[in-house]
């Protein structure tokens, strides 16, 4: 079981990580594509929080769901930085560059810590103009 806990997770348009302080570009709930397929870049930004009780994973995921029919899009795997100390927080940010957009509907993203599903971020993606 993981018990480190999301202080925040973060979909935008581009996030960089500057030793713990954050540069997010242009959060959304919406996005609106000029034609389908829609191709587009996305930042993923987060926050852990931890003590020594917590259980430090070793590898996370980031899953691209289309919601209507739960269609996996993309799954970034990683592996988690190795524990410096007992209690603290950990600061994480990371593009993805060329991701294909389908079609029209909700998607949400989720972030796992080992298998356990940890935070998601849902947002639309509509055609412009409509």
């Amino acid at each position: 079981i993981c018990n480190m806990g999301v202080d925040f997770f973060i979909v935008s348009e581009g996030a960089y990580n500057h030793d713990g302080s954050f540069t997010i570009v242009n959060t959304f709930d919406i996005l609106k594509a000029d034609k389908f397929p829609f191709k587009t870049n996305l930042g993923v930004s987060l926050k852990l929080s931890f003590n020594k009780n917590s259980v430090w994973e070793k590898n996370f995921k980031l899953k691209l769901y289309k919601i209507e029919d739960n269609q996996e899009l993309y799954n970034l795997g990683g592996n988690m930085p190795e524990k410096q100390e007992d209690e603290g927080k950990l600061a994480m940010a990371a593009n993805v560059q060329g991701l294909v957009i389908p079609s029209a509907g909700e998607y949400k993203m989720i972030l796992f810590l080992g298998e356990t599903p940890k935070a998601e971020y849902s947002f639309k993606v509509v055609e412009n103009g409509k």
